[in-house]
């Protein structure tokens, strides 16, 4: 029932003026920056200078995907919005210490929008360098749960394929650059 989510519409950045914010703002610049002062990246900056007029405003539409212009074929479902591992609380089997539950806490920047936006958030705030280089695994182990959970609770409708997903995450990369 996609009215249950209509409070849900504003992620961080769709707040009225958090393009007013310095950290949001200024970010990318202070980055580009450091990148020109630092003779050991210097390789690394002509892609965040050509990314840098385009960020704030990518990010900001991948949020508002939903609201403003779906795509066909695409995949929207609460998002969290801060996924990491303080927003979650663990319940633990008494004898073996095996996770058998976890709450999600925190909504206060939920939103509807694409299946891989908290994917993307969680995969700088919760894995480690090397977790992230094999990536093409961990996104199979994403979709493999995502499917699972989707037939879990009987949903009938379509769910994306694995192929669907990695488009999903190529097209709303910039997300992972904040």
């Amino acid at each position: 029932e996609p009215q249950f989510f209509d409070e849900f519409q504003r992620g961080i950045f769709n707040m009225s003026n958090i393009a007013n914010e310095p950290f949001m703002a200024s970010g990318i610049i202070n980055f580009v920056e450091l990148l020109k002062k630092t003779p050991s990246l210097q390789s690394y900056l002509p892609y965040f200078e050509k990314l840098q007029p385009k960020l704030l405003e990518s990010c900001r539409a991948s949020y508002a995907e939903y609201r403003e212009a779906p795509k066909e074929g695409a995949c929207y479902v609460l998002c969290h919005g801060d996924f990491h591992g303080k927003n979650m609380m663990f319940k633990h089997h008494k004898e073996t210490d095996d996770v058998e539950d976890v709450m999600l806490l925190d909504f206060q920047i939920g939103y509807v929008g694409p299946n891989v936006n908290d994917l993307i958030y969680s995969i700088y705030c919760l894995l480690d360098e090397n977790m992230r280089l094999d990536f093409p695994a961990l996104l199979y182990h994403y979709y493999t749960v995502f499917k699972s959970t989707l037939a879990s609770i009987g949903f009938k409708g379509t769910s994306p394929s694995l192929m669907q997903i990695r488009q999903h995450y190529r097209r709303h990369k910039d997300l992972g650059k904040y």
